[in-house]
């Protein structure tokens, strides 16, 4: 996690208000990812093996079914890695700012006094609620709770002004 004065890419420098700074930055974690894939692998697969051996075989074509269930959530993930993986969380003294350069879609920035809470989310990630009721969800970054901290310390910071 950067405490420091972060180097940007030139587009977002560009986008960057006067008197702005960069504080700290923040990309979803592979290691992060592949660790939550493998124990959600490893669960249904014990959970299929498991009840194929001790269930009758009609409950364990049910429990087959469920089973299916599961694997398509966890593969599912591996779809939003791919989506993910190249995000770009930026803390400014002045906003919080998302972009993800694999994208067509334009820098986002969120002012810190729009920001109304910031919930811990299962899977290691944060739900950011803001004054206009949208939310956004920061996904597969390590140590969430110490990132929530950080933009509630520059928030309170920013109001202080």
């Amino acid at each position: 996690m950067g405490s420091e004065i972060l180097q940007v890419p030139e587009n977002v420098a560009d986008f960057l208000l006067d008197g702005e700074v960069i504080v700290a930055s923040w990309r979803p974690s592979f290691r992060l990812f592949l660790r939550q894939f493998i124990v959600g692998v490893a669960v249904t697969s014990l959970l299929l093996i498991l009840s194929f051996l001790i269930l009758p075989l009609w409950q364990w074509l049910l429990v087959f079914v469920a089973t299916g269930l599961l694997w398509s959530l966890v593969f599912e993930g591996w779809n939003r890695w791919r989506q993910r993986r190249n995000d770009h969380w930026l803390l400014s003294n002045l906003r919080l700012i998302y972009f993800n350069p694999q994208e067509e879609s334009p820098i986002v920035a969120v002012r810190l006094d729009q920001i109304t809470r910031i919930s811990l989310f299962p899977r290691q990630s944060l739900r950011v609620r803001l004054e206009a009721g949208a939310k956004v969800v920061m996904k597969f970054l390590p140590y969430p709770a110490e990132i929530r901290q950080r933009i509630l310390q520059q928030q309170a910071a920013f109001l202080r002004k």
